[in-house]
């Protein structure tokens, strides 16, 4: 029923097979888990207990997403994210926003074998402003469908490999 903000320098590491659901306010705001500046999220489910990062209804918006911030570490391996997307007054537009800041270094993203789908808005939105000293996220295996705007957003990021995802559509 609340927000999960790691805070700076934290880490939280999340076990196979964990659901985290993820409601939405009475009042028009949604909460979400953040990941700020030199904070790191590892979310390391298997194929037989995948994590799930879902809202409290099965409803596009429920939700704000999932969202990590300046020279924090993002490594997501066999993991759903779902109903995500409401815009709030930060400007989550996403499920999964990996963002730059006021450091002006980008997270180090990781995101492989997961299924983002059921977005309000993007499935995913790279937007790294300043990206002289960024590594291009790892963004392979993944399953993008059902999301209202484009599956994967690539904003002032560095070329972003894409092969060997899945888009939605066999073709």
């Amino acid at each position: 029923t609340g927000s999960i903000d790691i805070g700076a320098n934290g880490l939280l590491s999340i076990q196979p097979g964990t659901t985290l659901r993820f409601d939405n306010r009475a009042d028009g705001w949604s909460y979400g888990l953040y990941v700020p500046d030199q904070a790191a999220l590892y979310a390391l489910g298997t194929a037989a207990k995948p994590i799930r990062f879902v809202g409290t209804s099965a409803e596009m918006n429920w939700w704000n997403g999932i969202e990590a911030r300046d020279r924090a570490t993002i490594v997501l391996r066999h993991c759903e994210i779902a109903y995500g997307g409401k815009n709030t007054s930060n400007n989550l537009l996403a499920s999964l926003v990996i963002r730059w800041g006021l450091s002006g270094s980008a997270p180090t993203a990781d995101i492989q074998n997961c299924e983002i789908h059921h977005s309000g808005r993007k499935g995913v939105e790279f937007d790294f402003a300043d990206f002289a000293n960024t590594t291009p996220p790892v963004f392979r295996y993944n399953n993008l469908h059902h999301n209202t705007e484009e599956a994967v957003a690539n904003v002032n990021a560095p070329p972003l490999d894409a092969r060997d995802n899945y888009w939605g559509d066999p073709t």
